[in-house]
């Protein structure tokens, strides 16, 4: 995402204070519009496309439009429901997805640093390590990463506020690609939305940066220096399978999997 929104100088700046307003925990939406309206004043333009890589892993890695995927409902079946937290109103649940639903555009990425902030530092509905089990789980069934929030909704209030949360995410853009079908050869070359996205995307990056920076502890564990070694490892080979060689996230995901069910037959690692 990075090599395809960051093109100069003002993409950085704005990638880096993405990165560290989230990290200092500033609102999404305010940091979102700040980098539209950046884009917007300095009219910032799309960096040139590369040649389009021909493989469906491609496409994923910088982050598709959502509105349209098919939502699975096994990711219902994975989550533990006897660990979920105190009851919250399902209007309380549904207000909140509705609300990140207003502002979630230009790719699945963009959604793990906003709902990072919202689920675990704000409203405390999910622990770091639920929140990094639910962005593995909706990487490994069918369709976009926002699953998550039906994962994320299950765990606060079962399966009704799985669908409640999947609805309140989906619908905002759902609407508005309905209206916006009918204007979108009128919209589609407006400069003013070009320059706007291209102060937004920058931004979406570095805010995606803070996730990881934020998630990284959880990987982490300082009182077993082994287990650092080997999450490590596992790092860098997700990202070789992923940048360097083009596989699909699935056999990354695979090898961390199997390597997990090694570590629990392991004496101190489990």
């Amino acid at each position: 995402m990075g090599q395809k929104a960051i093109g100069s100088y003002v993409a950085l700046g704005l990638a880096i204070g993405g990165c560290i307003a989230t990290l200092t925990k500033v609102n999404p939406v305010l940091i979102l519009s700040v980098g539209g309206i950046v884009g917007l004043l300095l009219k910032l333009t799309p960096r040139k496309p590369q040649p389009k890589k021909t493989t469906e892993q491609s496409q994923a890695a910088i982050g598709l439009p959502l509105a349209m995927e098919v939502l699975p409902h096994e990711i219902a079946q994975l989550a533990d429901k006897t660990s979920a937290p105190a009851t919250i109103s399902l209007v309380s649940l549904g207000l909140t997805f509705l609300k990140v639903g207003f502002v979630f555009f230009g790719g699945g990425f963009v959604l793990i640093p906003i709902l990072k902030q919202l689920l675990i530092d704000n409203l405390h509905w999910l622990t770091q390590q639920e929140f990094i089990d639910g962005v593995a789980i909706s990487q490994l069934t069918p369709g976009p990463i926002a699953v998550i929030s039906t994962f994320a909704g299950f765990r606060v209030a079962g399966l009704t506020g799985a669908v409640i949360a999947t609805i309140g995410l989906f619908l905002p853009s759902i609407v508005l690609m309905f209206i916006l079908a009918n204007y979108y050869q009128k919209v589609r070359h407006l400069q003013p939305v070009k320059h706007f996205l291209s102060g937004v995307n920058p931004t979406v990056v570095g805010m995606i940066v803070s996730a990881a920076i934020n998630l990284a502890p959880s990987i982490l564990p300082i009182d077993q220096p082994i287990r650092i070694g080997i999450n490590l490892a596992l790092l860098a080979i997700g990202l070789l399978v992923i940048v360097k060689l083009k596989w699909h996230p699935a056999i990354g995901l695979a090898i961390g999997a199997i390597t997990g069910v090694i570590i629990g037959f392991i004496p101190g690692l489990n």
